[in-house]
């Protein structure tokens, strides 16, 4: 009986111990997420009190001469990070907010983050071969996650009150923002 409940014991203490790691681990990969998440919104918050300070003229210029839609520092501070960087997804009423990166090399993104390192969550990608927000149609991976990241907030768009409540996914790129509309849900 004593070796039976040592056993259990051992058992008890090792499946912790485990849960534990993984519970530490989703919330470091979590909060690289909500580091970088911090830094768009600052440099968009910045930009748009500058804009708001130099109101007197039409429109801000940036170093070659064009027009700077505010979106271009965002663009250039993350391509700094991480050179597969394309754009910002964010879906409003959900957690999704987070950089989108282009796979270079297959199924790379799938455990990696953002920042290269190894990760269960992975990364939110397009595949490498297709134009990401320039064709008809661009496919987006993410993983559907139990803790509810990356992906794993969608779940709700099966509630009809939900999708009717928080109908748009935005996508930032370089050249500004671009809203669509959710017209279907599996």
């Amino acid at each position: 009986m004593g070796v039976l409940f040592l056993l259990f014991s051992a058992g008890a203490v090792i499946s912790s111990l485990f849960v534990g790691h993984e519970v530490r681990r989703y919330a470091e990969e979590g909060e690289e997420y909500r580091l970088l998440n911090h830094i768009r919104q600052e440099i968009l918050v910045t930009r748009e009190q500058y804009d708001q300070e130099e109101k007197d003229s039409k429109y801000r210029k940036d170093n070659h001469g064009e027009r700077d839609n505010g979106y271009e520092h965002l663009y250039q501070s993350m391509k700094q990070r991480n050179q597969d960087y394309i754009g910002w997804l964010t879906i409003p009423g959900t957690l999704v907010s987070y950089p989108v990166v282009r796979e270079n090399e297959k199924d790379y993104y799938l455990n990696h983050s953002f920042s290269n390192k190894e990760s269960q969550a992975g990364s939110i990608f397009v595949p490498g071969v297709i134009p990401a927000f320039t064709a008809d149609n661009t496919v987006i991976f993410g993983h559907n996650m139990k803790d509810s990241s990356m992906f794993g907030s969608l779940k709700r768009y099966k509630e009809q009150d939900y999708l009717e409540s928080y109908p748009w996914i935005e996508i930032e790129t370089r050249e500004g923002k671009s809203r669509y509309r959710i017209f279907s849900v599996r």
